[in-house]
Parts: structure tokens; sequence; C-alpha cells
């Protein structure tokens, strides 16, 4: 009977491709180059685990799916256990990264920067055929660059962005939740941070760069911020302002840590019952309220006996007596 079918296989001009165990459509041999330590991050239309730690299933893989124009395969240990696949229908731009090994559907190899330059010694070489497909058109520039690695906030915020709201901008670390979000709106990211008293920032990611959907992570500190086409990000309480008003004046953003000498929670979120309990101690200086949901669920009002430095931060507002 198996030489019955092989023969018919022949005869129809047909080539027999055996499948590895565990791996969707491998094949044995394709005609792209692998682009060691090179990840194309996005345009992702599937993903899957692999049964071996072989670049080469990812790309025959692609080889054999007509939508695949692209691949990226991500080493055990990175995404899981196992060794990951990401095929994708157009070809995302490639970065430098000993995550991963890429490769361009009869593509040539590419110039990721840093340590890689070209295709590396040992790589399988690329098998002539057509000729390779357009580049994908380069992500637009960030609206706005990041502030320079001592300043640890942006002071307000993009020209026409939505209040709370940071628009190309990445806050990577402090994560203490992340998820995906069933659209493509980094409000949802900005509520479930407003809802978790332990968040104080937060970062969405756009659909098509940690998977085919937006995700959002939720962080107990406050990252600082990086210019970034991938994302949007936020604090809890950016944009807070409480207008100026008779007596000492409020310092909206402002924190003044130090020289505390009481500390206590407030019953509503009213800085100015802070600001009148200070008024009412004469060894008060100065104080610092805090919004709720930074130190505990209610607002805080901290006393000072001196005047600390002023920090923008968008935890606080404080005043001088």
């Amino acid at each position: 009977m198996r030489s019955l079918l092989a023969l018919a296989l022949l005869t129809a001009g047909c080539t027999i491709v055996q499948s590895a165990p565990g791996t969707p459509g491998y094949v044995s041999s394709g005609s792209a180059t692998l682009e060691l330590n090179v990840n194309r991050r996005g345009s992702d239309y599937r993903s899957f685990d692999l049964a071996s730690t072989r670049p080469e299933e990812c790309r025959d893989t692609c080889m054999i799916e007509p939508q695949c124009v692209a691949f990226t395969y991500v080493n055990p240990g990175v995404q899981g256990p196992s060794a990951r696949c990401w095929l994708k229908n157009s070809v995302p731009p490639p970065s430098a990264e000993n995550c991963c090994v890429s490769g361009v559907k009869n593509g040539p190899p590419a110039t990721a920067g840093g340590d890689y330059q070209g295709q590396p010694s040992g790589a399988p070489p690329a098998v002539a055929s057509e000729p390779p497909p357009p580049p994908a058109p380069a992500p637009p520039p960030p609206q706005y660059a990041a502030p320079p690695p001592e300043q640890d906030h942006f002071v307000g915020r993009p020209p026409g962005a939505p209040r709370g709201l940071e628009i190309n901008v990445n806050r990577r670390g402090g994560d203490i939740a992340n998820f995906d979000l069933p659209e493509a709106r980094p409000h949802l990211c900005k509520e479930a941070c407003m809802r978790d008293s332990r968040c104080l920032a937060f970062t969405y990611v756009n659909p098509g760069v940690q998977g085919p959907r937006p995700r959002c992570w939720l962080k107990d500190t406050v990252p600082p911020p990086v210019a970034d086409g991938c994302c949007t990000s936020g604090v809890k309480g950016e944009g807070r302002f409480v207008a100026p008003v008779a007596g000492s004046p409020f310092e909206p953003n402002v924190d003044r840590p130090g020289y505390d000498f009481q500390n206590f929670d407030l019953p509503q979120a009213r800085p100015e019952l802070c600001r009148d309990a200070c008024m009412r101690e004469g060894q008060c200086r100065a104080f610092t309220y805090v919004n709720p949901g930074f130190q505990g669920p209610n607002p805080r009002c901290w006393l000072k006996n001196s005047v600390p430095q002023a920090n923008p931060s968008n935890c606080c507002i404080s005043g001088v007596k």
C-alpha cells in the first residue's frame, strides 16, 4: 500500500513532505535566510510552540503558508519553556536582539545594527528566487521626545493627547500584572490601573507588538518614560489640578518629602483639609497631600516642621505655610 501511495505521488509530480511531531506544517527545507540574533516585531497573524529548538522549523512553516512573508523564532525560555514561532503577513523592520532568529521569505539577510551586520557565519545561505518583497514603511516618529534621564516624569502632556495618556511612550519595569484587552483602547488599561489600589502607572501596548491583541501592563512604581511608538502610558493621578485658594497656596503635582512630624489619613479627597491641619499646628511649616491609591485607599496628609525641597510628582499636592 505504501509503495502504491509513493508511486501515485511521484506520478502526479508532487514532493513528499514529512511533518515533525508536534510542529504545524513542518517541512525539511526552505528558501529564506536565517537572521541570527534578529527580532522582527509586529504584523503577526499566528504563533505556536515548537517541538524542537530548530529555527528551520519556523522558517519552513512560513514557506508553506501563502500569507506568510516573514517569521521570528523565539528561543526557549523567553516566552515559555518551549521555543515559539511567530508568522507575519508583512515584513517588520529588524532589530538586533539575542532572543530570536528571524527571516524574510525569499529575502536577503537583514542588517539590524548592534553586534550583528549582515548574514552571520554558519547561517544557511539563501536560495536565489524571485525578488524580495518591498520593505515595510518605517514607523512614524514619536510625537515628542522623552525627557533627559535625570528627569523621572513628564511635565504636562503632548499637544492633543487625551488627559492622562502619554502617546508614543513606554514605561518599562515595575510590572505587577499584565493581560490582553478586548479592544484597542488605551483607556481600558488606564481604567484597570485606577481600579487597582497597587497600581501607580500603566503601559498599553498596541496590537501586533506582543501578540495579535492589545496588552495592558500595570505597575506598582513609576518607571522613567521612553519615547516608543509601540505604546501609550500614563501615571495615576496625572493631570490633577487644584487651583490656588486663599491662605497657603497649593502646589499641584508637587511632593515635598522629609521633615515629617505627623501623618494621617483624611476622610475626603480634599487637599484643603491637609492645608488647614497645617495652619492649626504651630510647628507646621509645610504639608504634602497624597492622592488616594498611592499610600492606601484613602488620601493622606503629611505635616512638616521645615520646608523640604519641592519635587515634581503626580502623586501629590503640597504647600508652604
